[in-house]
């Protein structure tokens, strides 16, 4: 006859007992989480892999945030770069009307507003930052304020010295692998601009008779060599027109870009979720599949342990 140990079989059902209590308790708290596990040590091989993933995650949300300063940034740009180019247009439009009309009447008011327009969007900020000031993003770029206080343009770097930016222009990185120049200074945006109000103060300087009465260029009736003169720099400022205009037309090109990349650099956090999801997420159908084992267990193994002992030959000595 053999012989059964009351003892070992207790110690088999309470293990039985544990280890489904134990894998209802795991599966109770992935349910609560819908994570597989709340450390790496419990994702065993793909822990390498979520790591790296939410390395590049952290990384690319860092360039989101980043880009998307430059977004606004580049916006503000093109609202002060299109004011200008704005400012060379209208001022074109006053002359050419002058001409046409044969009267130069206010057509030097008009002009003075379109050079302060001209001169308050080259020295447009951002975030309390000059934007065309190159480096120097506390001083404006653009000194002078008024057309009287324009130097002679034929005198060599003089438009040159109203300008108080440097050289160097913002590059910003977009991603690890792309950088694209960004920045732009008041003197290369403005120069050619700035010139055409030049030359018309300095005509108009010089051909001031003084009195009396004191007799000022562009007046009621153009002369010949006025309008001769006007429609120089009529052509001139449409020239600068152009160029600011092309200008513009780059900068909302790099917007658009940034924008692209914004949207690219999105698509890949979704996808990074999308993929740390699938390996550390959970099966809900399987795992409430198997807690339900782990409860019956649990209660198979009550019930065994139960009826052992009240199979113990104890019961029936005493």
């Amino acid at each position: 006859m053999d012989r059964v140990s009351t003892t070992n079989s207790y110690n088999v059902v309470l293990s039985g007992i544990l280890r489904a209590q134990q894998t209802q308790n795991e599966a109770n708290a992935q349910l609560a989480s819908g994570k597989k596990a709340t450390d790496l040590t419990g994702f065993s091989s793909d822990s390498q892999t979520l790591v790296a993933a939410r390395t590049v995650k952290v990384q690319t949300e860092s360039y989101i945030k980043l880009n998307e300063n430059l977004g606004r940034k580049l916006d503000t740009q093109n609202i002060y770069l299109t004011a200008t180019a704005d400012a060379a247009d209208t001022a074109r439009q006053a002359i050419a009307n002058a001409i046409a009309n044969n009267s130069g009447t206010a057509l030097m008011e008009t002009l003075k507003l379109q050079f302060s327009a001209a001169v308050d969007s080259l020295n447009g900020q951002n975030e309390g930052q000059y934007l065309f000031a190159g480096s120097q993003t506390s001083t404006k770029p653009v000194s002078t304020t008024s057309m009287s206080g324009l130097p002679d343009p034929a005198i060599p770097g003089a438009i040159a010295g109203i300008f108080n930016n440097d050289s160097e222009v913002q590059t910003s990185r977009l991603s690890d692998a792309t950088s694209v120049t960004t920045g732009l200074t008041a003197s290369d945006i403005g120069t050619d601009l700035m010139t055409v109000f030049a030359e018309i103060q300095k005509y108009y300087v010089a051909n001031t008779l003084s009195g009396p009465p004191t007799t000022y260029p562009f007046g009621s009736t153009l002369t010949t060599a006025e309008t001769t003169f006007l429609n120089t720099q009529m052509q001139s400022f449409a020239s600068a027109h152009s160029g600011l205009t092309d200008r513009t037309a780059l900068n909302g090109a790099i917007a658009n870009g940034v924008a692209t990349t914004i949207t690219s650099q999105k698509a890949r956090v979704d996808s990074i979720d999308s993929m740390t999801s699938d390996l550390s997420g959970i099966n809900e159908t399987e795992t409430v599949s198997r807690l339900r084992l782990a409860q019956q267990a649990v209660q198979a193994g009550a019930q065994v342990f139960l009826a052992l002992k009240s199979s113990s030959l104890l019961n029936y000595l005493n």
